[in-house]
Order: structure tokens, then sequence, then C-alpha cells
């Protein structure tokens, strides 16, 4: 019976991969698949992406922007007027992906929130509140 030494030498002997040769194709196909995974979505882009779903529930009749912004947890991607005192603003998270939604808000300046809507893959629902 060979000893594990022999066996060692004679699969080093076998192989065209040199022990100097192995460490550095190894790091690299490290490297190769991480930066693919990154590429894959493993990366932090929509990392703190709001749910606009769960904003959709929260967000009630009258509520102000302020209140609104609050519930969402960030920003709006645009803002535009839908009358003199009517302002029109949008949410989205997703982008680019399967999983892109989008919140819409109209709020009033003295009436507060007079619609929402939400669309995206979980379906589309609205939501009128007043005369508009």
């Amino acid at each position: 019976m060979k000893s594990l030494n022999t066996a060692r030498e004679s699969h080093m002997r076998n192989t065209p991969w040199k022990p100097h040769q192995r460490r550095p194709f190894l790091a690299a196909l490290v490297i190769a698949t991480g930066s693919w995974l990154a590429g894959c979505g493993g990366g932090d882009e929509n990392y703190q992406s709001p749910d606009l779903d769960a904003a959709y529930e929260a967000i009630a009749e009258g509520m102000s922007y302020a209140h609104v912004r609050g519930i969402v947890g960030s920003d709006p991607v645009s803002q535009v007027a839908d009358g003199d005192k009517v302002q029109l603003y949008r949410w989205e998270s997703g982008r680019g992906t399967y999983l892109y939604t989008s919140l819409l808000v109209r709020i009033h300046e003295r009436d507060g929130v007079t619609r929402k809507t939400v669309t995206g893959p979980n379906g589309n629902m609205t939501e009128t509140y007043g005369n508009e």
C-alpha cells in the first residue's frame, strides 16, 4: 500500500495544474463569481426600496404630504401640479425588475389625500375619496 505522501506526489505529477497555478486560478474564480452575483441583483441597489403596497394600505383619506412621505419613507420620484391646489406624487420601487411597483397619490392643498393608486406585480388598486 502506498503512503499518503507517495499518493500526493503521484497525483501532483499527473495533474496539469501545478500548486503555484492553482491559487491564482481559485482567487480569480472567487472574484469572478462574486462579480457575477453582484451583477445579477446581488448588489444593494434596491436594498432600501420602499414597500409601496404596504404604503398604499396605510395611506388614508385626508392625510397631508408630510404624513404620506413619512409612511413611504422616501421622496417621490416626481411631483406634478394637477390644477391650482392639487399635486400628484409618484413613488417607484424595483425599477428594471419584475417587482417594479408604482404608487401615485393625489393630494389637495386643503383636503389632503383624495386619490391613491398602486400598480405592480400584486395587481392594480385605486381608491378615491370625496368629490374630487
